[in-house]
Protein backbone atom coordinates (compact mmCIF):
# COMPACT_ATOMS: atom_id res chain seq x y z
CA UNK A 1 0.00 0.00 0.00
CA UNK A 2 2.86 2.30 0.74
CA UNK A 3 4.14 1.66 -2.80
CA UNK A 4 0.79 2.56 -4.33
CA UNK A 5 0.61 5.72 -2.25
CA UNK A 6 4.11 6.74 -3.34
CA UNK A 7 3.32 6.02 -6.98
CA UNK A 8 0.09 8.01 -6.78
CA UNK A 9 1.91 10.97 -5.20
CA UNK A 10 4.58 10.87 -7.90
CA UNK A 11 2.05 10.82 -10.74
CA UNK A 12 0.03 13.60 -9.12
CA UNK A 13 3.17 15.70 -8.68
CA UNK A 14 4.10 15.25 -12.33
CA UNK A 15 0.61 16.25 -13.44
CA UNK A 16 0.64 19.32 -11.21
CA UNK A 17 4.10 20.40 -12.37
CA UNK A 18 3.26 19.91 -16.02
CA UNK A 19 0.12 21.98 -15.58
CA UNK A 20 2.16 24.84 -14.10
CA UNK A 21 4.58 24.88 -17.01
CA UNK A 22 2.64 26.48 -19.84
CA UNK A 23 4.29 26.29 -23.22
CA UNK A 24 2.94 28.23 -26.16
CA UNK A 25 4.64 27.43 -29.43
CA UNK A 26 2.14 29.43 -31.46
CA UNK A 27 4.11 32.56 -32.45
CA UNK A 28 1.02 34.26 -33.78
CA UNK A 29 -0.09 35.12 -30.27
CA UNK A 30 3.18 36.65 -29.14
CA UNK A 31 2.79 40.38 -28.84
CA UNK A 32 5.67 42.61 -29.79
CA UNK A 33 6.09 45.96 -28.09
CA UNK A 34 4.59 48.73 -30.17
CA UNK A 35 6.54 51.63 -28.77
CA UNK A 36 7.88 53.78 -31.58
CA UNK A 37 11.55 54.63 -31.35
CA UNK A 38 12.49 57.98 -32.80
CA UNK A 39 15.98 58.23 -34.23
CA UNK A 40 17.82 61.37 -33.26
CA UNK A 41 17.94 63.79 -36.16
CA UNK A 42 21.07 65.80 -36.85
CA UNK A 43 20.81 69.41 -35.88
CA UNK A 44 20.06 71.61 -38.82
CA UNK A 45 22.48 74.48 -38.83
CA UNK A 46 22.40 77.32 -41.25
CA UNK A 47 25.83 78.80 -41.92
CA UNK A 48 26.14 82.34 -40.73
CA UNK A 49 26.55 84.42 -43.89
CA UNK A 50 28.73 86.82 -41.91
CA UNK A 51 31.42 84.11 -41.59
CA UNK A 52 33.29 83.77 -44.87
CA UNK A 53 36.76 82.62 -45.81
CA UNK A 54 37.63 86.28 -46.28
CA UNK A 55 36.85 87.27 -42.69
CA UNK A 56 37.24 83.93 -40.88
CA UNK A 57 40.52 82.55 -42.24
CA UNK A 58 44.05 83.86 -42.03
CA UNK A 59 44.24 83.77 -45.84
CA UNK A 60 46.89 86.40 -46.52
CA UNK A 61 50.44 85.09 -46.87
CA UNK A 62 52.57 82.92 -49.13
CA UNK A 63 51.60 79.46 -50.36
CA UNK A 64 53.93 77.14 -52.21
CA UNK A 65 54.05 73.67 -53.70
CA UNK A 66 54.66 71.73 -56.90
CA UNK A 67 51.63 71.42 -59.16
CA UNK A 68 51.33 68.60 -61.72
CA UNK A 69 52.67 69.15 -65.23
CA UNK A 70 51.82 67.10 -68.35
CA UNK A 71 55.32 67.13 -69.84
CA UNK A 72 57.68 67.90 -66.95
CA UNK A 73 58.22 66.73 -63.35
CA UNK A 74 56.07 69.57 -62.01
CA UNK A 75 55.53 73.30 -61.74
CA UNK A 76 56.99 74.93 -58.64
CA UNK A 77 54.30 77.43 -57.68
CA UNK A 78 54.51 80.31 -55.22
CA UNK A 79 51.33 82.32 -54.62
CA UNK A 80 51.40 85.38 -52.35
CA UNK A 81 48.10 86.93 -51.28
CA UNK A 82 48.15 90.39 -49.72
CA UNK A 83 45.56 92.03 -47.45
CA UNK A 84 44.90 94.71 -50.09
CA UNK A 85 43.76 91.87 -52.41
CA UNK A 86 46.81 91.99 -54.62
CA UNK A 87 48.74 88.85 -55.46
CA UNK A 88 51.95 87.57 -56.96
CA UNK A 89 52.01 84.20 -58.73
CA UNK A 90 55.36 82.69 -59.73
CA UNK A 91 55.47 79.40 -61.63
CA UNK A 92 58.71 77.61 -62.52
CA UNK A 93 58.65 74.55 -64.77
CA UNK A 94 61.01 72.00 -63.25
CA UNK A 95 63.88 70.69 -65.40
CA UNK A 96 63.21 73.27 -68.09
CA UNK A 97 65.52 76.01 -69.22
CA UNK A 98 62.83 78.69 -69.27
CA UNK A 99 62.28 81.78 -67.17
CA UNK A 100 59.66 81.55 -64.45
CA UNK A 101 56.20 82.83 -65.32
CA UNK A 102 55.36 85.73 -62.98
CA UNK A 103 51.95 87.38 -62.76
CA UNK A 104 50.97 90.24 -60.47
CA UNK A 105 47.57 91.76 -60.09
CA UNK A 106 44.42 91.73 -58.02
CA UNK A 107 42.05 89.02 -56.91
CA UNK A 108 38.57 88.84 -55.48
CA UNK A 109 36.62 86.38 -53.37
CA UNK A 110 33.98 84.62 -55.45
CA UNK A 111 30.48 85.95 -54.80
CA UNK A 112 28.80 82.52 -54.93
CA UNK A 113 31.47 80.56 -53.03
CA UNK A 114 33.37 82.71 -50.56
CA UNK A 115 36.07 80.04 -50.15
CA UNK A 116 37.24 80.61 -53.72
CA UNK A 117 39.44 83.42 -54.96
CA UNK A 118 39.66 84.44 -58.60
CA UNK A 119 42.90 85.95 -59.85
CA UNK A 120 42.60 88.64 -62.52
CA UNK A 121 43.40 88.32 -66.22
CA UNK A 122 47.17 88.62 -65.65
CA UNK A 123 46.98 85.04 -64.28
CA UNK A 124 44.31 83.87 -66.73
CA UNK A 125 41.55 84.22 -64.11
CA UNK A 126 42.86 81.18 -62.25
CA UNK A 127 40.82 80.00 -59.28
CA UNK A 128 42.04 78.76 -55.90
CA UNK A 129 40.13 77.31 -52.96
CA UNK A 130 41.38 78.87 -49.72
CA UNK A 131 41.41 76.62 -46.65
CA UNK A 132 43.07 76.86 -43.26
CA UNK A 133 46.80 76.68 -44.08
CA UNK A 134 46.48 75.81 -47.77
CA UNK A 135 45.35 76.99 -51.20
CA UNK A 136 44.10 74.47 -53.74
CA UNK A 137 44.21 75.07 -57.50
CA UNK A 138 40.79 74.56 -59.07
CA UNK A 139 39.36 73.98 -62.52
CA UNK A 140 38.26 77.02 -64.54
CA UNK A 141 34.68 76.60 -63.28
CA UNK A 142 35.85 76.50 -59.65
CA UNK A 143 35.23 72.77 -59.18
CA UNK A 144 37.77 70.55 -57.44
CA UNK A 145 40.23 68.70 -59.64
CA UNK A 146 39.68 65.00 -58.98
CA UNK A 147 41.72 61.95 -59.84
CA UNK A 148 44.90 60.29 -58.65
CA UNK A 149 46.83 63.59 -58.55
CA UNK A 150 44.18 65.49 -56.55
CA UNK A 151 46.45 65.94 -53.51
CA UNK A 152 49.15 67.49 -55.72
CA UNK A 153 47.02 70.55 -56.48
CA UNK A 154 47.45 71.94 -52.96
CA UNK A 155 49.86 74.68 -52.03
CA UNK A 156 50.93 74.85 -48.39
CA UNK A 157 50.95 78.15 -46.54
CA UNK A 158 54.51 78.94 -45.45
CA UNK A 159 53.92 82.31 -43.74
Amino acid sequence: MNKIFSLTCAVTGIVILSACHHSNNDNSTIHQPTAQVNSPQPATTVPDPAHTAENSLDWNGTYQGVLPCADCPGIKTVLTLNLDKTYSLEETYLERQVKPFVAKGTFQFDKTNSSLIVLDGAADNRIFFIGEGFAEARALDGSAINGPLKAHYQLTKIN
